[in-house]
């Protein structure tokens, strides 16, 4: 067996099953290929520089795709966060820029719609609401209040 880049933590293929599929990354059939592929990566698909950790690794899934392969590639922090790749930036399917909607056990409807603008990596607005119209409306009030960040 090849060498890895890094060392692993004794539950490591236990705790990135978990996580996989709990963030929605169904692939039964396909994990042990999978993670055997995510472990011996070694620079990000992206940008193509060496990771600095192991923790800087991400496998990077389509969020619009459920019960399929969503697969998309490993990445830095970096890249997963900024998404540099035009390919990588995802939906949000509700039609409205910066509102996601989120499944969630919380709300007796299953779900809720999620307001975030984000600059220089910090979230400068995070709003949760069960209604879209009133995210839209908050939304729409801080974006009048705000016109520098975007210009």
């Amino acid at each position: 067996m090849d060498t890895l880049p890094y060392p692993l933590y004794k539950y490591h293929k236990r705790c990135c099953r978990y996580s996989w599929k709990y963030q929605g990354m169904v692939f039964e059939g396909l994990f042990d290929e999978i993670y055997d592929i995510y472990i011996h990566t070694g620079v990000c698909d992206i940008c193509e520089n060496p990771f600095q950790s192991s923790k800087d690794r991400h496998l990077e899934h389509n969020h619009n795709i459920d019960n399929e392969f969503n697969i998309r590639g490993v990445n830095c922090s970096s890249c997963n966060i900024t998404k540099k790749d035009n390919k990588l930036r995802k939906d949000n399917k509700t039609g409205y820029k910066f509102i996601a909607k989120k499944n969630s056990k919380r709300y007796k409807q299953g779900f809720y719609y999620r307001l975030r603008i984000v600059r220089d990596s910090k979230n400068i607005l995070l709003y949760e609401s069960k209604d879209l119209i009133k995210a839209v409306a908050v939304r729409n009030h801080f974006l009048k209040q705000n016109p520098e960040i975007f210009s």
